[in-house]
């Protein structure tokens, strides 16, 4: 598989991670998910999946897209791996709620520039290889 279309294969990963969490979490409150390990732990593997894509993306795409936090994504799933005996679900929930949502527009404008067809030669160029 081509470096140009596996990382746009990371971002609908990404978005993908970003709809299951909420699509687990719809409708509870912090103190439901804290009470659910089953939906925490689903919740804290889909961030891991966040991160992890997040990696993938060459530096050079994630330079053309600074308003997405890709380092942050990364450090969280380095927290979630390393730290896990210490995961605070508040710090979950809040992240979940407050962050996620205004991650999915950017993302989705970001495999719209560059899935459409025609523009493999700013795939290369954006990638970087």
């Amino acid at each position: 598989m081509s470096s140009e279309k596996n990382w746009l294969i990371r971002v609908r990963h990404i978005l993908d991670a970003i709809r299951r969490i909420d699509e687990y979490t719809a409708g509870m409150k912090e103190d439901d998910f804290r009470r659910d390990q089953r939906t925490v732990d689903a919740v804290v593997r889909n961030f891991l999946v966040v991160g992890e894509a997040a990696g993938q993306v060459p530096a050079p795409i994630r330079q053309r897209y600074p308003e997405v936090p890709w380092s942050l994504m990364q450090g969280m799933r380095h927290v979630l791996v390393h730290d896990y005996d210490m995961i605070r679900e508040d710090i979950v929930w809040r992240t979940l709620k407050q962050n996620l949502p205004s991650l999915v527009a950017p993302l989705e404008r970001i495999l719209q520039e560059n899935s459409q067809a025609g523009n493999q030669q700013g795939l290369a160029g954006g990638a970087g290889a």
